[in-house]
């Protein structure tokens, strides 16, 4: 009995000391507005004005307005492509799209487009940004 549950005890210790430390990276641990950068990988919550420099100065960018078709109708950022988040087609539809290039996602408030990050990462998505504070906040200060 004592052979069995030295054996027991040392498994789980053993257990223990193995795991590996949470991360420290919050980014890397997926918390909201915070940046995560390796040589392979870009996510970032934006400003509308750090935005605005995106769109200005990053070539390629492309801007994807997850709303709606009826919100994207009633007014959308420049340039901007509408693929619904809540389309049952939303995730094929983000397989067509260049992976390669820089995306600025956004939504109306920031709550669709921060669950839509995880789709594009997940596809292997490289440098992503996303719009903190959605059009809501795009259309009162820009």
């Amino acid at each position: 009995m004592a052979v069995v549950f030295v054996s027991i005890y040392y498994g789980q210790e053993k257990q223990n000391t193995e795991r590996q430390p949470e991360s420290d990276n919050l980014a890397e641990r997926g918390v909201k507005g915070v940046s995560t950068q390796d040589e392979n990988l870009i996510i970032k919550s934006v400003s509308d004005n750090e935005a605005l420099e995106i769109i200005q100065k990053r070539p390629g960018l492309v801007i994807v307005d997850v709303r709606t078709p009826e919100e994207y109708a009633e007014g959308h950022i420049d340039s901007a492509i509408n693929i619904d988040f809540y389309d049952p087609d939303f995730n094929n539809k983000l397989k067509s799209l260049d992976r390669d290039l820089p995306y600025l996602i956004y939504c109306r408030s920031g709550s669709r487009s921060s669950m839509a990050i995880d789709y594009f990462r997940n596809l292997g998505f490289v440098e992503l940004y996303e719009l903190g504070g959605g059009y809501n906040s795009w259309q009162s200060n820009i």
